[in-house]
Protein backbone atom coordinates (compact mmCIF):
# COMPACT_ATOMS: atom_id res chain seq x y z
CA UNK A 1 0.00 0.00 0.00
CA UNK A 2 1.36 3.41 -0.85
CA UNK A 3 2.19 5.75 2.01
CA UNK A 4 -0.56 8.12 0.84
CA UNK A 5 -3.25 5.42 0.87
CA UNK A 6 -2.10 4.18 4.28
CA UNK A 7 -2.15 7.70 5.80
CA UNK A 8 -5.51 8.40 4.21
CA UNK A 9 -7.00 5.14 5.48
CA UNK A 10 -5.58 5.73 8.95
CA UNK A 11 -6.86 9.31 9.10
CA UNK A 12 -10.24 8.26 7.79
CA UNK A 13 -10.75 5.49 10.28
CA UNK A 14 -9.30 7.45 13.17
CA UNK A 15 -11.62 10.38 12.63
CA UNK A 16 -14.72 8.31 11.91
CA UNK A 17 -14.28 5.50 14.40
CA UNK A 18 -12.03 6.70 17.21
CA UNK A 19 -14.19 6.00 20.17
CA UNK A 20 -17.44 7.36 18.80
CA UNK A 21 -20.21 4.85 19.01
CA UNK A 22 -23.91 4.89 18.15
CA UNK A 23 -26.65 2.81 19.62
CA UNK A 24 -30.31 2.85 18.84
CA UNK A 25 -33.07 1.97 21.24
CA UNK A 26 -35.22 0.45 18.51
CA UNK A 27 -35.02 -3.16 17.49
CA UNK A 28 -32.88 -3.75 14.41
CA UNK A 29 -34.77 -3.67 11.15
CA UNK A 30 -33.66 -5.35 7.95
CA UNK A 31 -32.49 -2.56 5.65
CA UNK A 32 -30.20 -4.37 3.28
CA UNK A 33 -31.66 -3.21 0.01
CA UNK A 34 -29.37 -1.94 -2.71
CA UNK A 35 -32.30 0.22 -3.87
CA UNK A 36 -32.19 2.12 -0.59
CA UNK A 37 -28.48 2.72 -1.12
CA UNK A 38 -29.16 4.09 -4.59
CA UNK A 39 -31.95 6.32 -3.29
CA UNK A 40 -29.66 7.71 -0.61
CA UNK A 41 -26.94 8.27 -3.22
CA UNK A 42 -29.44 10.29 -5.25
CA UNK A 43 -30.49 12.43 -2.30
CA UNK A 44 -29.56 16.11 -2.48
CA UNK A 45 -26.63 17.45 -0.48
CA UNK A 46 -27.52 18.40 3.03
CA UNK A 47 -25.95 21.21 5.00
CA UNK A 48 -22.84 20.05 6.84
CA UNK A 49 -24.05 21.47 10.11
CA UNK A 50 -27.54 21.76 11.50
CA UNK A 51 -28.88 20.59 14.79
CA UNK A 52 -26.37 20.11 17.57
CA UNK A 53 -26.87 17.30 20.06
CA UNK A 54 -25.26 16.79 23.48
CA UNK A 55 -23.44 13.47 23.29
CA UNK A 56 -25.70 12.08 26.01
CA UNK A 57 -28.69 12.69 23.66
CA UNK A 58 -27.04 11.66 20.40
CA UNK A 59 -28.40 8.10 20.46
CA UNK A 60 -32.07 9.02 19.79
CA UNK A 61 -30.98 11.51 17.13
CA UNK A 62 -28.84 8.82 15.51
CA UNK A 63 -31.75 6.39 15.57
CA UNK A 64 -33.96 8.86 13.74
CA UNK A 65 -31.30 10.03 11.27
CA UNK A 66 -29.98 6.51 10.64
CA UNK A 67 -33.36 5.04 9.71
CA UNK A 68 -32.77 5.81 6.01
CA UNK A 69 -29.31 4.23 5.89
CA UNK A 70 -29.34 0.65 4.57
CA UNK A 71 -27.56 -2.00 6.62
CA UNK A 72 -26.81 -5.64 5.80
CA UNK A 73 -28.87 -8.38 7.45
CA UNK A 74 -28.04 -8.35 11.15
CA UNK A 75 -26.71 -4.81 10.98
CA UNK A 76 -27.43 -2.25 13.69
CA UNK A 77 -25.98 1.02 14.90
CA UNK A 78 -26.31 -0.19 18.50
CA UNK A 79 -22.61 -0.32 19.25
CA UNK A 80 -21.63 3.24 18.40
CA UNK A 81 -20.49 4.74 21.68
CA UNK A 82 -22.00 8.22 21.72
CA UNK A 83 -22.38 8.32 25.48
CA UNK A 84 -18.66 7.87 26.09
CA UNK A 85 -17.78 11.19 24.47
CA UNK A 86 -18.10 14.63 26.00
CA UNK A 87 -19.46 17.75 24.38
CA UNK A 88 -21.75 17.85 21.40
CA UNK A 89 -22.08 16.45 17.91
CA UNK A 90 -23.64 18.30 15.00
CA UNK A 91 -25.97 16.65 12.53
CA UNK A 92 -23.29 16.56 9.82
CA UNK A 93 -20.81 14.61 11.96
CA UNK A 94 -23.58 12.36 13.25
CA UNK A 95 -24.63 11.55 9.67
CA UNK A 96 -21.03 10.99 8.56
CA UNK A 97 -20.40 8.62 11.47
CA UNK A 98 -23.54 6.64 10.68
CA UNK A 99 -22.67 6.46 6.97
CA UNK A 100 -19.10 5.36 7.60
CA UNK A 101 -20.26 2.79 10.15
CA UNK A 102 -22.75 1.41 7.59
CA UNK A 103 -19.97 1.25 4.98
CA UNK A 104 -17.87 -0.83 7.39
CA UNK A 105 -20.79 -3.17 7.98
CA UNK A 106 -21.29 -3.63 4.23
CA UNK A 107 -17.57 -4.15 3.68
CA UNK A 108 -17.49 -6.85 6.36
CA UNK A 109 -20.64 -8.44 4.86
CA UNK A 110 -18.91 -8.56 1.46
CA UNK A 111 -15.75 -10.10 2.93
CA UNK A 112 -17.76 -12.63 4.98
CA UNK A 113 -19.88 -13.64 1.98
CA UNK A 114 -23.14 -12.39 3.53
CA UNK A 115 -25.12 -11.36 0.43
CA UNK A 116 -21.88 -10.34 -1.28
CA UNK A 117 -23.56 -9.21 -4.52
CA UNK A 118 -25.82 -6.76 -2.68
CA UNK A 119 -22.91 -5.64 -0.53
CA UNK A 120 -20.91 -4.73 -3.64
CA UNK A 121 -23.86 -2.77 -5.06
CA UNK A 122 -24.26 -0.84 -1.81
CA UNK A 123 -20.51 -0.22 -1.45
CA UNK A 124 -20.46 1.26 -4.96
CA UNK A 125 -23.13 3.79 -3.86
CA UNK A 126 -21.71 4.69 -0.43
CA UNK A 127 -19.30 7.41 -1.67
CA UNK A 128 -22.30 9.27 -3.15
CA UNK A 129 -24.31 9.31 0.08
CA UNK A 130 -24.86 12.94 1.15
CA UNK A 131 -22.77 12.67 4.34
CA UNK A 132 -19.78 11.27 2.41
CA UNK A 133 -20.13 12.91 -0.98
CA UNK A 134 -17.17 15.13 -1.92
CA UNK A 135 -15.21 14.18 1.22
CA UNK A 136 -11.89 12.42 1.79
CA UNK A 137 -13.82 9.59 3.47
CA UNK A 138 -16.00 9.23 0.39
CA UNK A 139 -12.92 9.21 -1.86
CA UNK A 140 -11.31 6.44 0.21
CA UNK A 141 -14.53 4.44 0.26
CA UNK A 142 -14.78 4.75 -3.52
CA UNK A 143 -11.30 3.18 -3.80
CA UNK A 144 -12.29 0.50 -1.29
CA UNK A 145 -15.47 -0.28 -3.26
CA UNK A 146 -13.47 -0.56 -6.49
CA UNK A 147 -10.99 -2.91 -4.84
CA UNK A 148 -13.82 -5.02 -3.38
CA UNK A 149 -15.45 -5.26 -6.81
CA UNK A 150 -12.12 -6.50 -8.17
CA UNK A 151 -11.84 -9.12 -5.41
CA UNK A 152 -9.92 -7.11 -2.80
CA UNK A 153 -6.81 -5.02 -2.42
CA UNK A 154 -4.45 -3.34 0.00
CA UNK A 155 -6.67 -0.40 0.91
CA UNK A 156 -9.78 -2.57 1.34
CA UNK A 157 -7.75 -4.88 3.58
CA UNK A 158 -6.44 -1.98 5.68
CA UNK A 159 -9.91 -0.48 6.09
CA UNK A 160 -11.31 -3.92 6.98
CA UNK A 161 -8.73 -4.23 9.77
CA UNK A 162 -9.98 -0.97 11.24
CA UNK A 163 -13.63 -1.94 10.68
CA UNK A 164 -13.07 -5.27 12.43
CA UNK A 165 -11.45 -3.55 15.43
CA UNK A 166 -14.31 -1.05 15.62
CA UNK A 167 -16.86 -3.85 15.32
CA UNK A 168 -15.29 -5.72 18.24
CA UNK A 169 -15.56 -2.58 20.42
CA UNK A 170 -19.13 -1.99 19.25
CA UNK A 171 -20.24 -5.56 20.02
CA UNK A 172 -18.84 -5.28 23.55
CA UNK A 173 -20.49 -1.89 24.09
CA UNK A 174 -23.92 -2.87 22.71
CA UNK A 175 -23.84 -6.02 24.83
CA UNK A 176 -23.03 -3.98 27.97
CA UNK A 177 -26.02 -1.75 27.22
CA UNK A 178 -28.29 -4.76 26.69
CA UNK A 179 -28.76 -3.92 23.00
CA UNK A 180 -28.49 -6.25 20.01
CA UNK A 181 -25.03 -5.87 18.47
CA UNK A 182 -24.50 -5.95 14.73
CA UNK A 183 -23.28 -9.17 13.16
Amino acid sequence: MTAFKWRLAAALTASALAGVGIATAAAPQPRGESGAAAALAGAPNQPAAGAVYPMARARPAAAARGAAIPLPAGGTFNGIRWELSDGTVDAGMLDATLAYNAACQWLRAWRDGRDAATALKVLARVPDWPALRDTESGDVLAMVAAEAAAGGGELATAVLVDCDASHAREVAYATRLGLTPST
